[in-house]
């Protein structure tokens, strides 16, 4: 992957700078492109995210290095054809509470939505606590498959201990488990390394 340089001469700024790593990477794709996969091939997506302090992260940012590890984890098995993103929005607030995860649970009871499958980030973004084991059934109902990085592809009810492994990797971000903490800041260190 090429490496992205200021031109010479061009002053630093650190919001210019957030603003062309955001555009980058809204527009960058791990794919050669989106588009190349043509529409009647691989599953649909609507990529879910959220960030909750306004005041310590930037949204446009942390939405863009989000994105981009969705993409690159449904790189080859279809593409993103919809975003619910919740801003301001703590991950110990229930689903139904985040207006953009009301708008993706409302999309998915639709029989004729425009996704097969719905992609993450990260679980323990999404969810806190028991938050997936309660909403598992849920998608399952609706056979709606959720892919996250942790299992590198999506969470097979069918296969034993997987729902099990993302129930606890939840609770024990939710705990603050300083292993898991560093793993979360690992994570984003890298994300970011890639995104600019």
């Amino acid at each position: 992957m090429a490496a992205w340089h200021r031109p010479t001469g061009q002053a630093s700024s650190s919001t210019a700078d957030q603003v062309l790593v955001a555009d980058w990477a809204r527009t960058w794709t791990p794919c050669s492109s989106p588009a190349d996969m043509p529409p009647d091939r691989g599953r649909r997506f609507p990529f879910h995210g959220r960030v909750s302090t306004e005041d310590h992260q930037d949204p446009d940012t942390s939405h863009a290095w989000q994105l981009l590890r969705a993409q690159a984890l449904v790189c080859g098995h279809g593409r993103i054809v919809a975003e619910f993103f919740d801003t301001g929005r703590s991950r110990t607030i229930p689903w139904a509470r985040r207006p953009k995860a009301v708008a993706l649970l409302d999309a998915m009871a639709d029989p004729d939505r425009d996704f097969d499958a719905l992609v993450i980030d990260s679980g323990e973004r999404a969810f806190c606590g028991n938050q997936f084991a309660t909403m598992a059934p849920l998608f399952e109902h609706y056979g709606v498959e959720v892919w996250v990085p942790e299992l590198g592809g999506f969470v097979d009810p069918q296969i034993g201990g997987q729902e099990e492994l993302m129930i606890l990797e939840v609770q024990q971000a939710a705990a603050g488990g300083a292993g898991c903490q560093a793993n979360w800041a690992w994570g984003r260190i890298r994300s970011g390394m890639v995104a600019s």
